[in-house]
């Protein structure tokens, strides 16, 4: 269970770097200042979420598609109505963000990003994303309500433990892939635990603020992993957004929440 944990975070600081856009400009916050803005404890009594240029509300129902995960169709809606399924061309372009042991079942981004991020276009960052990816090994081996626990309770006495040494580790294969590309060497710093976003049954959560750098810039971005069980298979939703401050923090675990929610309702 131990290293398929480790796995699964791995895949999640893979998926939060795009190697074609290492030369975007963005605010920049240093660990110190965003460790202050940090107010995890009133995250789900927050309102200003809902005020936030990447958070958008209105009635629009949101589109359900649907993607096998070990023989199983699973209903997957979009994680909100401003992220839409990026279709299968481009989910082949993000594989490269994706670690051998995972599989990429769908991924979500801005529409009018979409063809900036395709093309690879310089100084331009994905300002939000989100995706559901597999553990290959194990995406045919039916998951039970007490795996899920069992990865939950590790989850929770583990939590914030490894991120120095995955940080390391990711950075190196992040970097290998880089010089497959040749494109600019990437600096990983320690991540920030914001431990659990929320939990409920087959829903756990938990997120982290990242530090990236390279010769020329420094980028931040928040980052929430959710496990999700849905008909006997394990899924990890991943939502992903630059930081801005505290609210951007809020923004992430809401969306992530409601899309676990709505996965969890469309496979009832």
């Amino acid at each position: 269970m131990k290293k398929n944990v480790v796995l699964l975070l791995i895949s999640m600081f893979m998926l939060s770097v795009n190697l074609q856009t290492v030369s975007a400009q963005v605010a920049i916050v240093e660990e110190s200042a965003v460790i202050e803005n940090v107010e995890v404890s009133n995250m789900e009594t927050k309102t200003a979420a809902e005020q936030s240029d990447l958070s958008v509300e209105n009635d629009e129902p949101l589109k359900v598609e649907t993607f096998k995960a070990g023989g199983i169709p699973i209903s997957i809606p979009q994680p909100c109505v401003d992220l839409v399924e990026v279709g299968y061309d481009v989910r082949e372009q993000m594989e490269i963000f994706v670690i051998p042991q995972n599989r990429l079942l769908s991924a979500y981004m801005i529409p009018s990003e979409i063809p900036r991020f395709s093309s690879g276009e310089e100084n331009f960052v994905l300002s939000k994303s989100a995706a559901i990816q597999v553990f290959r090994q194990g995406e045919y081996q039916a998951f039970g309500e007490s795996d899920f626990n069992e990865l939950v309770e590790y989850e929770k006495s583990a939590a914030g433990a490894e991120l120095s040494s995955i940080a390391t580790d990711t950075e190196a294969e992040m970097n290998r892939r880089m010089d497959s590309l040749n494109l600019e060497q990437v600096k990983i710093n320690t991540p920030l635990d914001l431990g659990a976003l929320f939990s409920k049954p087959n829903a756990y959560s938990f997120g982290m603020i990242v530090k990236y750098s390279d010769n020329v810039k420094t980028w931040t971005t928040v980052i929430a992993t959710t496990y999700i069980r849905v008909r006997d298979r394990l899924l990890f939703a991943y939502v992903t957004a630059t930081y801005k401050d505290s609210e951007t923090i809020a923004m992430v675990s809401k969306v992530s929440e409601e899309w676990a929610d709505a996965i969890i309702a469309a496979n009832q």
